[in-house]
């Protein structure tokens, strides 16, 4: 029963008994069941009117406009982006300068020159990868080579890893031969100073002395 009802159906109920009263010709409860009849009626109508006073509509606050193009990813970055969607099946080599994002299944080799390759999770690559950073939260069934290789919760690598940086983290799983490997010295400066002079040497400049006999 609502609130604002109660009053209402006291009223109503002390009425009905004060007509059983008069019709019983007991007076004094005629009176009494008819005195509590108005004050019940004049508590609901004043309850009533006290609600309606002081009810009022919450502010509705106002509408915010987003930009949705700020969202949206720009040309370049599209470009950079190679995504083989879910329920995608590739069969072929992959090479891009960017990122890879595989949710699909991929059946060949997948190169990123220097870039990231992200398995995503129920992604299938059986093929060899090459790239900077490779995420796995799929599967994985051939050979890798990346600096930093990252197997998530739901990753499954099966086959030869090469890599600077490993993570593993609880549930993934790894099968197979793995090896640690490091830049090429070519790509370390080795600085020497000479007579207050900075100089980078390279392999051509080192000069090669030999000695023989005639």
């Amino acid at each position: 029963m609502k609130k604002n009802q109660i009053f209402l159906n006291s009223g109503l109920c002390l009425w009905s008994l004060s007509l059983a009263a008069y019709f019983y010709s007991s007076i004094l409860w005629t009176l009494v069941f008819a005195s509590l009849t108005f004050v019940s009626f004049i508590i609901h109508v004043l309850h009533k009117r006290d609600f309606i006073m002081f009810r009022k509509e919450k502010p509705v606050p106002p509408a915010t406009v987003t930009n949705q193009t700020e969202k949206e990813p720009s040309v370049q970055e599209q470009q950079k982006s190679t995504v083989i969607a879910s329920g995608v099946h590739f069969e072929g080599n992959i090479t891009a300068s960017g990122q890879i994002y595989i949710y699909g299944e991929v059946y060949g080799n997948v190169v990123s020159n220097g870039g990231q390759v992200k398995i995503m999770r129920n992604g299938l690559v059986k093929g060899n990868i090459a790239c900077g950073t490779l995420v796995i939260d799929g599967t994985l069934i051939g050979e890798c080579k990346s600096e930093s290789i990252d197997i998530h919760e739901h990753g499954k690598i099966d086959g030869s890893l090469a890599y600077t940086t490993l993570s593993v983290k609880n549930g993934g799983v790894f099968v197979g031969k793995a090896e640690t490997f490091t830049k090429p010295d070519s790509e370390i400066n080795v600085i020497t100073f000479v007579s207050g002079e900075m100089i980078t040497p390279l392999a051509d400049d080192i000069p090669c002395n030999a000695t023989g006999t005639n």
